[in-house]
C-alpha cells in the first residue's frame, strides 16, 4: 500500500492491494452500484440503504453523501462494492464477490490507510446473523461493545446490531 504524495489529497487517493483497487467513487459506477446493492441479500444487512435501490439513489450517494474516505472496490476492472471510513468503518460487497476474501482485503487496506494517515479509533457493527461481517471485523481486531436494536431501511425490520470498536493503539500493536 502506498502513502499519499505531498500534492495528493485523501479525495484522490487510490489504494492497491494484491487483488483489489480502492479508488474514489465516480458517476460511472452508478449502474453497477444500483445492480449490486439493489440485491435484497446485500441491502438487508445495511442500516440506511433502501430497497428497492434505484439509479437516483446511487447518483445521490455518489454525488452528495459519500465522504472523502469512501472508496469503490474494484476487482479485475469491475466495480464490486464500497468501503468507507469516517469514525466508523462501513462496507458492502456485491453477492458475486462474497466468500472470496475480498472484503477482508479491502477493509484491512482501508483501515491501515486510515491509521497511517492519522485517523483515530474506529467503530463499526454488524446485524446479528451476518457471520461474514462478524468474521471480517473480528479479523481486523474490532472488539464487541454493545448490542443495540437497529432498523434496516431495506427491510423495515428492527434487528439486534452488534457494535464493535477498534482502538488505534490496538491496531498499531497488531500491525506495526
Amino acid at each position: 500500500m502506498r502513502r499519499l504524495r505531498e500534492s495528493e489529497t485523501m479525495a484522490d487517493k487510490i489504494i492497491e492491494t494484491a487483488r483489489l483497487i480502492l479508488r474514489p467513487l465516480d458517476m460511472a459506477d452508478v449502474e453497477d452500484m444500483t445492480r449490486l446493492i439493489g440485491d435484497i441479500e446485500v441491502s438487508r444487512w445495511l442500516t440506511v440503504v433502501p430497497h428497492p435501490y434505484g439509479l437516483a439513489d446511487a447518483r445521490q450517494f455518489i454525488g452528495n453523501i459519500a465522504g472523502v474516505w469512501d472508496r469503490a472496490i474494484e476487482i479485475e476492472g469491475a466495480f464490486a462494492g464500497v468501503v468507507g471510513l469516517s469514525n466508523q468503518l462501513g462496507y458492502w460487497l456485491g453477492r458475486p464477490y462474497w466468500c472470496k476474501g475480498y472484503m477482508s482485503e479491502a477493509s484491512k487496506a482501508a483501515v491501515a490507510s486510515w491509521f497511517e494517515d492519522g485517523g483515530r479509533n474506529l467503530g463499526s457493527g454488524y446485524f446479528v446473523g451476518n457471520e461474514g461481517s462478524k468474521r471480517i471485523l473480528s479479523g481486523l481486531g474490532f472488539k464487541p461493545t454493545v448490542i443495540e436494536p437497529t432498523v434496516s431501511v431495506a427491510t423495515g425490520i428492527k434487528t439486534p446490531m452488534q457494535k464493535m470498536a477498534l482502538k488505534r493503539a490496538d491496531w498499531l500493536a497488531r500491525n506495526g
